[in-house]
C-alpha cells in the first residue's frame, strides 16, 4: 500500500523537498486543514480511513506541480497525494538533513 523507496529516490526527494519542490504533512500547521489539502483522504470511503487509521503512513506528500489553483489557510490543495512507509520516510528526512547540512555549509 505505501511507497518504499530506494536510496536514490530517497535522496532525490529530500532534495525536492528542501528545494520547495515538494509539500509534506509537515508543512501543514494546523492538523485539522489535512482533509482540506489533501483532499483524496476527505473524499474517500470510511473503510479506507479506517486502514489508514489502523496502519498510518510515514508521510504524505505531492509535489507542488500537481495542486490545484486554490489555497486552504495559505497550503496548497491537492486531489492526489503519495504515501510513504515508515522506513522510507526515515531515510528522505535523515538524507534531507545531509542536504540542510551541506547547503549551509556552503552559504
Amino acid at each position: 500500500m505505501y511507497k518504499k523507496l530506494t536510496e536514490k529516490e530517497a535522496t532525490e526527494l529530500a532534495k525536492d523537498i528542501y528545494s520547495g519542490l515538494v509539500f509534506t504533512d509537515r508543512h501543514i500547521q494546523f492538523k485539522l486543514d489535512f482533509p482540506l489539502i489533501f483532499m483524496s483522504f476527505a473524499l474517500m470511503e470510511d473503510e479506507d480511513r479506517q486502514e489508514l487509521v489502523d496502519n498510518p503512513p510515514g508521510m504524505v506528500y505531492q509535489y507542488y506541480a500537481n495542486a490545484l489553483p486554490r489555497t486552504i489557510n495559505g497550503n496548497p490543495c491537492f486531489l492526489s497525494c503519495q504515501l510513504l512507509d515508515h522506513p522510507s520516510t526515515e531515510l528522505v528526512w535523515s538524507k534531507y538533513e545531509t542536504v540542510k547540512s551541506a547547503m549551509a555549509a556552503i552559504k
